[in-house]
């Protein structure tokens, strides 16, 4: 009974019960020289009975009830008719609910004990207006177009930009072109009769600047179908001073050394021939042999490669320095594992690994290629950051020690991606890499986003990471509000709404100078991966849900008449009894 009675003046219980006992007090001591002692007790058990109707006149009691209400459907874009019609049958007066993004849905879920929808469903950032009414996804059909798409928002100058996807019921002889801010044509693919066609696109990009470049589909005779946008922003290529230990030379370390020098980096290998004996090389940068590591020498290097092997021993002193230099000036350190690296102690070895059978795997960058890799993966914690993954499998990881970080890959052997002519994927997979673990420039902010795309009068969610102990974000209509991450003090996440098309920005008003750039796109832009990602997120959302027919409990008030009514009684019974004793 506890459990399920409620009071709408649940903060007045104290007083009132206190209250409510004097009284009775005052009335016992009252008639407590009854002549006849029955008459005591029962006007006692009536005064009782009266000050609790009383007190609950002021309490206003409610309890949980079970009532079976009508049952919604919420139309969200795409929905099919012939599914509305079947629930019709199915359910007698089902509410008809439109659905418009970001806008609230109404008080009309007060009246309905479930929701289905139909069609590509929601928006996430509305998945809060249901939070508390069993739903049930009915779903839509995967949309035609293409569905799925990756690639980098940022490179640099000189490297090869790809553009990776999967097209959804293409049509034969259709093509899908890639086109420069211009609209010059860069690539081009043949789409098939599958009924998914995964494609790719390339250009290589030469100028710094921020740059929307365009996918043209277009049918067999060259009439345009399509046009999505593309913004890429090319940053001027960063030179790294990088710094390669080995304890003796392997294919991968050979392979990765070329590729390291070709792009420009400034490059000292050391590799060990005997005890104290070490062979040096020099690539783009001035001879400067390291035989101990001090933090004098390691204050320029951007970021040390060394193989599990040297990284184990390595002198107590050295060890100390390396994580001082990570610690202190933001020194990136990679690990190039070998079999016994994944069987070291956490303490030694900075990870945790879990053994597995499989030494083959796909990265979800390269759907369509097998990597070869150690029988071992990730044990995941809250420390990790991932570089490279395999569905929900980390392939290449980091972890921060203070400014720095260190980290390393279970991919092995990863040259023999150039001998069977996949250098480009190898050229990209290391760039990652590398650009990941390196120091991390001086700056005053770091920001982030996980938006794909970012489209006008909707929401863009950013974070940034900062010094500064309150800082102000400005956009293009102001100051947008900051909300401080309660666990790392320096990150704070916001989230603005773009009102119009094109490259914005958001600055901090502590520095103009660290600044987020980020495009803006019409809502008629990218429909197809729009609704196959809301699709993809309803399911997660609502696949998990009751019996949406089940009864809605809710809290209903008593009928305060009856409680009324019993204290009228008693107090006129009472009031007559007293009449009576006085004749």
């Amino acid at each position: 009974m506890i459990d399920t009675l409620h009071f709408l003046h649940q903060d007045f219980i104290v007083p009132v019960v206190i209250g409510a006992f004097l009284l009775f007090i005052v009335f016992v001591w009252k008639e407590w020289y009854l002549p006849i002692r029955i008459k005591f007790y029962v006007h006692v058990l009536i005064a009782l009975v009266t000050l609790i109707s009383l007190a609950m006149l002021a309490l206003k009691p409610m309890i949980w009830s079970s009532s079976q209400t009508n049952s919604g459907v919420l139309l969200t874009e795409n929905f099919q008719k012939e599914r509305l019609d079947s629930l019709n049958r199915e359910y007698k007066n089902l509410k008809v609910i439109p659905y418009k993004v970001n806008q609230p849905i109404g008080k009309v879920l007060d009246s309905i004990s479930s929701l289905f929808v139909l069609g590509n469903g929601l928006r996430s950032f509305d998945f809060w207006q249901l939070k508390k009414l069993p739903t049930n996804y009915v779903g839509a059909v995967i949309p035609k177009g293409i569905i799925k798409l990756n690639y980098p928002k940022e490179i640099s100058v000189g490297e090869q930009w790809i553009v990776r996807g999967s097209y959804n019921a293409p049509k034969i002889g259709h093509q899908l072109l890639l086109t420069d801010s211009s609209g010059k044509e860069i690539d081009s693919v043949q789409m098939d009769k599958a009924e998914r066609t995964d494609f790719e696109l390339s250009a290589n990009v030469k100028v710094r600047g921020k740059y929307v470049y365009k996918i043209l589909e277009k049918d067999s005779l060259g009439n345009r179908i399509a046009t999505e946008s593309l913004p890429i922003q090319v940053l001027p290529r960063k030179k790294l001073q990088i710094l390669m230990v080995n304890s003796f030379p392997t294919f991968e370390s050979k392979y990765l050394k070329n590729f390291l020098a070709e792009v420009g980096n400034e490059l000292t290998v050391r590799s060990q021939l005997t005890r104290g004996k070490f062979k040096f090389e020099y690539f783009n940068t001035e001879r400067r042999p390291f035989y101990s590591f001090s933090k004098k020498q390691l204050e320029p290097i951007d970021l040390m490669i060394i193989d599990a092997n040297s990284y184990v021993n390595l002198s107590t002193m050295s060890l100390q320095t390396i994580e001082q230099a990570i610690q202190r000036d933001g020194l990136g350190v990679l690990l190039l594992p070998d079999e016994g690296f994944f069987k070291l102690p956490v303490k030694t070895s900075n990870f945790e690994f879990l053994r597995e059978k499989s030494s083959r795997i796909t990265l979800d960058q390269w759907p369509k290629l097998s990597w070869e890799k150690y029988p071992y993966i990730f044990k995941e914690g809250l420390r990790l950051e991932k570089v490279h993954r395999s569905d929900e499998t980390l392939l290449t990881a980091y972890h921060s020690m203070g400014r720095g970080r260190i980290g390393t890959t279970v991919i092995q052997n990863s040259y023999r991606l150039l001998l069977a002519g996949n250098s480009e994927v190898y050229r990209t997979f290391w760039s990652e890499t590398i650009s990941a673990f390196s120091k991390r420039r001086e700056s005053l902010a770091e920001w982030s986003s996980g938006s794909e795309f970012v489209f006008v009068d909707e929401p863009f969610p950013f974070e940034i990471r900062t010094a500064f102990e309150d800082p102000q974000a400005i956009g293009a209509h102001g100051g947008i509000p900051l909300m401080q991450n309660p666990d790392i003090g320096a990150l704070w996440s916001g989230i603005t709404y773009p009102g119009n098309t094109g490259w914005q920005r958001i600055k901090l008003e502590n520095d103009s100078v660290a600044t987020l750039d980020y495009y803006v796109m019409d809502s008629t832009k990218w429909k197809s991966i729009t609704a196959y990602k809301t699709r993809a997120e309803n399911k997660r959302q609502f696949n998990s849900i009751a019996d949406v027919t089940a009864n809605r409990k809710t809290l209903t008030p008593l009928n305060r008449l009856w409680f009324f009514l019993i204290f009228i009684l008693g107090q006129g019974y009472l009031w007559f009894a007293a009449k009576l004793n006085s004749l």
